[in-house]
């Protein structure tokens, strides 16, 4: 089950993923969502979801990450 950060003030992005409904993140939010991600304990699934993120080239730059819930 996801826990929303108890440091909202910390993770204002991670913080605001809904559980029960979808979330999307654009481009920009993104870079934010790596940064905040980069503070949570690493995992093999945290990294891979943080290198898939990370600006390369051929990727396209208009992406979205989304979180879909239950």
């Amino acid at each position: 089950m996801w826990q929303p950060c108890a440091d909202p003030a910390s993770f204002p992005l991670l913080a605001g993923v809904d559980e029960y409904d979808d979330t999307t993140f654009n481009a920009r939010q993104a870079v934010m969502v790596i940064a905040e991600l980069g503070k949570l304990p690493a995992t093999e699934p945290l990294i891979a979801l943080t290198e898939l993120l990370l600006p390369a080239p051929g990727r396209p730059h208009h992406r979205r990450l989304i979180f879909s819930g239950d």
